[in-house]
């Protein structure tokens, strides 16, 4: 879409000036990027400087690196994206299972960049832990994995348990409305009482079993969503914990969607492999796709592993990919008022517009006659 990096990218201010300014091309604006950050990893190097051990709301070497993964991947750098990749992970090894079931709210060896997370410093009610607050004295849940998503996913993916998903709750029927709300997909609540109570004394009795020790008991509110996630917690109120920002399992694949377009389909699996086996997650796991099926796949375990992290938005845009969320009438678990589909070709193409605060004073940015 950028036609080489002509179209238009930002108003690229490098001082504090106010004068006016035209839009520098996309080109421009990524050189700019790439200079900032072999600057950046330049000086690290000429300091020696590094952040306290735990301190992973301070950036370092290992976190402008993956930046620069980031940006290279969005700008289909791939072979740049895929060497930042490698390095941004250099030290920080892939958690265990053990780690990963730890609640996501207490920085892991994994964490290249995270929040602060002191109790002076939180996320009050906006934090959507499972054992937050609203999901505490509220009915609204705290976030749900997309049901075709976590469907496709095997059963013995140690991700996946920590979602309240059908398979965990074999012999119910969760298309007809009699063991969950249709519209809210809230478990227990269904038009048959009986097995509807059921279902809610199993959902009740996985979310004690999967809860994390020490830390307050998830969906004390007693509502429970198809697909609503244990990932997430705070270790005190309202809204207390690190959360992550940047994770090496992000680099990894990183790393197979780069090797995927490099043409590289074994390297691309090979990623695959080290994310989901070796680390346990799926020690079953293996991968033998190809060629779209393969793309798929990648796909589908970016979302999986990042759930939840802040990714799904520029993904889909960066993939130019349509957002497409069914209601249960459809296998989907969209409540009705956004169950529909978001297409990528819409709204600007999901492109923020420049700040009137910008356009109205900025000379430079005037259209002609106006």
């Amino acid at each position: 879409d950028s036609n080489n990096g002509a179209s238009q990218g930002l108003i690229l201010r490098l001082d504090e000036s106010t004068n006016g300014m035209p839009y520098s091309t996309l080109a421009e604006t990524y050189t700019q990027i790439y200079k900032d950050l072999d600057e950046a990893i330049s000086l690290y190097g000429e300091s020696g400087m590094n952040r306290k051990e735990g301190d992973v709301w301070m950036p370092n070497v290992n976190v402008a690196h993956a930046i620069y993964a980031r940006a290279a991947l969005t700008k289909q750098d791939y072979a740049k994206a895929l060497s930042e990749a490698k390095l941004a992970r250099e030290g920080y090894p892939l958690m265990n299972n053990t780690e990963y079931y730890a609640g996501f709210c207490n920085p892991t060896g994994e964490w290249i960049m995270g929040s602060f997370g002191g109790s002076q410093e939180n996320n009050w009610y906006w934090q959507f832990a499972c054992n937050g607050y609203y999901a505490s004295t509220q009915q609204t849940g705290a976030g749900a994995i997309g049901r075709e998503l976590i469907n496709r996913i095997p059963n013995n993916d140690a991700r996946k348990a920590l979602f309240l998903t059908e398979d965990k709750f074999p012999g119910y029927n969760f298309n007809d409305g009699s063991v969950m709300d249709l519209t809210y997909g809230i478990l227990g609540m269904g038009e048959k009482e009986k097995e509807a109570d059921a279902l809610w004394d199993e959902a009740a009795a996985y979310c004690k079993k999967m809860a994390v020790s020490g830390l307050t008991a998830p969906y004390e509110a007693g509502y429970m969503y198809l697909g609503g996630q244990l990932k997430f917690y705070v270790f005190d109120t309202l809204g207390v914990g690190y959360l992550p920002f940047i994770r090496s399992s992000e680099m990894v694949l990183i790393e197979a969607e780069a090797n995927y377009f490099l043409n590289n389909e074994a390297a691309a699996q090979a990623a695959l492999v080290e994310l989901n086996a070796t680390s346990g997650r799926n020690a079953e796991y293996t991968c033998t796709k190809t060629g779209d099926a393969l793309w798929n796949e990648i796909m589908d375990y970016r979302e999986l592993e990042l759930w939840g992290e802040g990714f799904a938005w520029s993904d889909y845009k960066r993939w130019n990919r349509d957002v497409i969320r069914n209601g249960f009438d459809k296998g989907g678990n969209a409540h009705i008022s956004i169950a529909t589909t978001i297409p990528a070709s819409g709204a600007n193409k999901w492109t923020w517009d420049v700040p009137l605060n910008e356009t109205d004073y900025n000379d430079e940015l005037k259209v002609s006659g106006n």
